[in-house]
């Protein structure tokens, strides 16, 4: 192992251990679901893709984005004070979702046309809080790179998810059983990390009350709470809202069938993205924007994402309908035409998560929400339009399609910055 990290970098090393590690999580998932399939109807995961996709949205801000923040200071000390900042604002937005469900829990349900969600609305801000404590733990472990607290830690949620999700399927419990599942799972999670920070001594000092100056270390880095947590809820929802919109246009059965096509396909993606951002971020913020550097490195690990993404796309591109009806079943087979509507956007998703970093760690908010408020307009337009015109595939392919190109041009932007001076990020 020494002698493949000598050979790869202390970045591509790095890398390596998260992929390996957090790999075995996702196979977990991706081994459990063709008993899901068998347990559950395509409406079921309608239901469990609107709630996913609504604490995915939450959750972006859920730390108003503070725990990307914690990678950058020299010192540790401000490090811990930024993590306090992230933690303490993930438990106040969890109680005003918590609120804002008890007053109107049962409206938003009608209005999202999911019924099967009454009485489960607890589980939302519990996993809202969840996904900020896990974003915030682990940006301070990969500052500290403990790679494999966090690859261990991705096996243990889908371990807790999966195994709760299989048990209430196995027991007829009904398709809530993926909701509840998916908060145990998001739960079990956060309360590991935090227990072996707590054991490292990273959260002890929460004991000395230092709320001032976590207060003073968050306002020097503004661009965080305003223009990077938009970017992130603007991300959210433009990669959220297809499912909802789908639900609404053609019913919860092809949103399933989205749902869970996008659910087999996004693992891969999402482990290598998550992986490589956590790296890069480190890796960029030790550099200066116009460290000739950072182009290299931007232009080799984008083309090397590329090859990993394009080889398994063309031979889902070919398969992907009998794979789907081979691995879950028959009713399943359609699933696979998603699969392949969504292909160019996930590819393109691939290849973006080093220029990401470069462009979070340099600060390059602004660009980013305005990126990022075109991109969800664009889907949106592009939704509504195609599904007065085409099929329910066929409008996912032109969802696809803008993913595609968006992508693209954040990689050749990042290219471009990664040359320029600083004075273009928000620092000025």
């Amino acid at each position: 192992m020494r002698a493949v990290t000598r050979k790869l970098g202390a970045s591509a090393a790095n890398v390596v251990v998260l992929v390996l590690g957090t790999i075995a999580g996702h196979l977990v998932t991706l081994a459990a679901t063709p008993v899901l399939s068998r347990y559950f109807e395509p409406a079921a995961f309608g239901t469990f893709g609107v709630f996913s996709g609504l604490v995915a949205v939450v959750g972006s801000v859920a730390t108003l984005r503070y725990e990307v923040a914690v990678v950058l200071p020299k010192s540790d000390e401000r490090a811990r004070e930024l993590l306090f900042a992230s933690v303490l604002v993930a438990i106040g937005l969890s109680a005003l979702v918590a609120m804002g469900l008890w007053i109107g829990g049962g409206w938003i349900g009608r209005f999202l046309d999911v019924p099967s969600l009454d009485g489960w609305w607890w589980a939302l801000p519990l996993g809202v809080l969840a996904m900020g404590m896990t974003q915030a733990l682990a940006s301070w472990f990969s500052r500290r790179q403990d790679y494999r607290i966090i690859a261990g830690n991705q096996l243990l949620r889908s371990t807790a998810t999966v195994v709760s999700q299989i048990v209430g399927g196995a027991f007829g419990l009904g398709s809530v059983v993926l909701v509840g599942g998916k908060a145990i799972g998001d739960i079990a999670g956060a309360a590991r990390l935090a227990w072996v920070a707590w054991k490292q001594g990273t959260l002890r000092w929460l004991e000395n009350g230092t709320f001032r100056r976590a207060a003073r270390a968050a306002k020097e880095f503004p661009e965080f709470p305003t223009y990077s947590s938009a970017q992130a809820l603007l991300n959210a929802l433009s990669q959220n809202i297809p499912v909802v919109l789908v639900a609404s246009y053609y019913g919860v059965h092809s949103a399933g069938l989205f749902a869970f096509s996008h659910r087999i396909l996004s693992l891969p993606v999402g482990v290598l993205s998550q992986s490589v951002r956590q790296v890069y971020v480190q890796r960029f913020s030790q550099n200066e924007v116009g460290d000739p550097r950072n182009r290299a490195t931007i232009i080799r690990a984008t083309l090397l994402l590329a090859v990993v993404g394009v080889v398994p796309a063309v031979l889902l591109s070919v398969w992907s309908e009998p794979m789907f009806a081979l691995c879950f079943g028959e009713e399943w087979r359609q699933a696979g035409t998603f699969a392949r509507a969504l292909l160019p956007w996930l590819v393109a998703l691939g290849m973006n998560p080093v220029s990401m970093s470069f462009l979070q760690a340099f600060r390059f908010q602004r660009l980013l929400l305005a990126y990022d408020v075109g991109l969800l307009l664009a889907r949106v337009i592009v939704l509504v339009l195609a599904s007065r015109v085409y099929s329910d595939v066929g409008a996912i392919f032109a969802f696809s399609i803008v993913g595609f190109g968006a992508n693209l041009f954040l990689i050749v932007v990042a290219g471009v910055l990664a040359r320029a001076p600083r004075v273009l990020s928000y620092d000025g």
